[in-house]
């Protein structure tokens, strides 16, 4: 019983530190965004290219991400060349660097979408240290999230 009481207050001290781990909250102003270390300047994010910029390395929002975005209000079915007019959103950053090996993941930041007037949310989380993808979803109030396919390749069972 000596050895069981500070293995499990050991264990309760571990688990609300690593339940305590929350992203950090960034700030878009003026197409830069605030708030991440050094390492990861200058950082912006161009809302009319949907391109994130970390480092001086840039990383455009696939395709089908834009599809979703598409305000489908100004698109003119005769145009020689459709408009794709990006419709109004709200972008929210968040970010993670600092929890090191109790997490499987590499530093990375978190951008959310959420279209004017949709009851959804596009939700895309990058690596900062190599900006790449590696997670898209499509967040519906009241649903579990919905994987969105970023290279357009089919899953293998």
């Amino acid at each position: 019983m000596r050895h069981i009481i500070p293995s499990l207050v050991a264990l309760v001290i571990l688990c609300s530190v690593a339940s305590a781990h929350q992203d950090t909250i960034l700030k878009l102003q003026d197409g830069k965004i605030i708030g991440l270390p050094e390492k990861y300047l200058p950082a912006s994010f161009d809302v009319s290219e949907l391109s994130l910029s970390l480092a001086d390395k840039r990383l455009v929002l696939p395709e089908v991400i834009r599809g979703l975005l598409i305000d489908d209000t100004k698109v003119d079915p005769f145009a020689d060349k459709p408009s794709k007019a990006i419709r109004p959103c709200k972008f929210s950053f968040s970010a993670s660097w600092y929890h090191g090996s109790m997490s499987d993941l590499p530093p990375y930041i978190l951008i959310s979408i959420v279209p004017e007037g949709a009851a959804c949310r596009i939700e895309l989380l990058i690596d900062m240290d190599n900006p790449k993808f590696l997670r898209a979803d499509l967040q519906i109030e009241g649903m579990p999230g919905v994987p969105i396919d970023l290279d357009g390749k089919p899953d293998n069972p």
